[in-house]
């Protein structure tokens, strides 16, 4: 009889150690973040369950297992409650996110508001299978829609940049034909301003050309304004090819040609002796009958821009030294004409 006792006792105290061990590890498997400490925690204490325990070390053993189980219990409801907490703010989040954005496009109301409303209920849900599904559906319909608006979008930018590119290239042309010249198409008077004053701001030295024909109303007055025309736009073409892309060479008004050269005056002195060599001279002009050949001459006058002056001051300072040069060629004629060939043909570069 005493036999039979021992067993019993013995195989229920094995039972009590197995049965520790799967709440330990189920324990584990439902949270592991406290699980793992509450099965090291009641490890020791299925040493006390032995054969040779006493009732009360059996009691003791009972009572801090029953301590450690409440513990975990508290931990993990507490931990539960604090994610549930999180899924229910980050829901809410969504929500305000999706109504945002639907507010941003009107096209899309209705469907935002519709996955606004699924993440709405998703916060009272208790079941995480139904919240993970309901968040699943509405990330997967949000998504959609957001990236066909990403795609609008990038195609509304690309339009819009196109439509830029065409307004700043017509701004560009019309700045551009505000600053040229119709018939000699070198800048006009506005355009060299322009230039100028770009050179001023930038603090780098420049010299001014003024170039005045001699006597061009003769022109005009013999062979009629187009030919005058003609005869300005071929001058034009000539003087401009004798300077190079970063100079700016305009018509100021009239039969009178401004230049202005980012250099000093030696150089400008070089330009202005080419002017003379290779852009004064012979010209063709259509006559009364046959075309004639005429001579241009021109007074030239040279400025170097100083530190303090402005547009103005540098053009009177050129504009006085071709005066000078005017008034030392008396009786100066626009034009010779030729009955022969022997002269120097127009359109020679050096």
């Amino acid at each position: 009889m005493e036999a039979q006792r021992e067993e019993l006792i013995a195989s229920c105290l094995e039972t009590y150690r197995s049965t520790i061990d799967a709440a330990g590890a189920a324990a584990e498997s439902v949270c592991p973040l406290f699980g793992v400490a509450l099965r090291q925690n009641v490890a020791p204490l299925k040493e006390a369950l032995d054969p040779s325990a006493t009732p009360g070390s059996i009691a003791e053993a009972g009572r801090q297992i029953n301590d450690q189980l409440s513990d975990w219990g508290r931990s993990v409801a507490a931990y539960f409650r604090q994610k549930t907490a999180e899924v229910q703010q980050l829901l809410l989040e969504m929500t305000d996110a999706a109504r945002t954005v639907a507010a941003r496009d009107s096209r899309y109301r209705a469907q935002f508001d519709e996955v606004t409303a699924r993440l709405q209920a998703a916060v009272d849900l208790e079941d995480l299978a139904q919240v993970r599904k309901l968040v699943s559906d509405s990330t997967n319909a949000l998504r959609s829609s957001v990236e066909r608006m990403v795609a609008e979008g990038r195609e509304a930018a690309v339009a819009l940049e196109n439509k830029l590119a065409q307004y700043k290239g017509r701004l560009a042309e019309a700045e551009r034909r505000s600053e040229t010249d119709g018939l000699t198409q070198l800048l006009n008077r506005q355009g060299i301003e322009r230039a100028a004053e770009r050179r001023l701001r930038a603090g780098a030295p420049f010299c001014l050309v003024v170039i005045d024909l001699n006597n061009f109303k003769a022109i005009n007055d013999i062979y009629g304004h187009p030919a005058g025309d003609n005869l300005l736009a071929q001058f034009a073409h000539e003087l401009k090819s004798q300077f190079r892309v970063e100079d700016a060479v305009g018509r100021w008004g009239g039969d009178e040609f401004v230049v202005v050269l980012e250099c000093g005056r030696e150089e400008a002195d070089s330009r202005v002796a080419r002017v003379r060599k290779w852009v004064l001279g012979a010209y063709t002009v259509a006559g009364p009958d046959t075309p004639r050949k005429v001579a241009i001459d021109a007074a030239i006058g040279v400025a170097v821009s100083r530190p303090g002056q402005n547009v103005a001051q540098v053009f009177a300072e050129a504009d006085r030294a071709m005066f000078e040069e005017k008034r030392r060629m008396p009786g100066a004629q626009l034009f010779r004409h030729y009955d022969h060939d022997s002269i120097k043909t127009q359109g020679q570069c050096g």
